[in-house]
């Protein structure tokens, strides 16, 4: 179905959280950040070429460890993450950056700078 200048598909059945992402693919849409983390939202924004801002969110009811896959980032070298509220800081290589993990509490979020070296 048209709608606009797009279009609207039907597919006919439950989507799972891996046929998404096999779709997203195949369509070639950029998927920048994501977590296979029941109820973890990842966003990813980017300020310039060498900064990048990461907040996660738990909509969960329980404290949660959660991997947010960031594919913005893979094989970019290294980067310096610093935890924005605690001001704690690393530095990681872009496969550990691409696969991201963070410690959430219940209906919390974390915002992390993402600074390329």
């Amino acid at each position: 179905k048209r709608v606009g200048k797009g279009q609207l598909i039907h597919l006919g059945f439950e989507p799972s959280a891996e046929m998404i992402l096999e779709l997203l693919h195949f369509l070639k849409v950029p998927l920048y950040a994501y977590s296979p983390t029941r109820e973890v939202k990842p966003a990813l924004f980017s300020r310039g070429e060498k900064t990048s801002y990461l907040v996660v969110v738990n909509n969960g009811k329980e404290e949660k460890s959660a991997l947010v896959r960031i594919t913005y980032l893979k094989g970019r070298g290294r980067f310096s993450v610093r935890e924005v509220l605690t001001g704690e800081k690393e530095v990681l290589s872009s496969e550990r950056a691409h696969n991201f993990t963070v410690s959430l509490a219940r209906k919390d979020g974390r915002v992390f700078e993402f600074k390329h070296l």
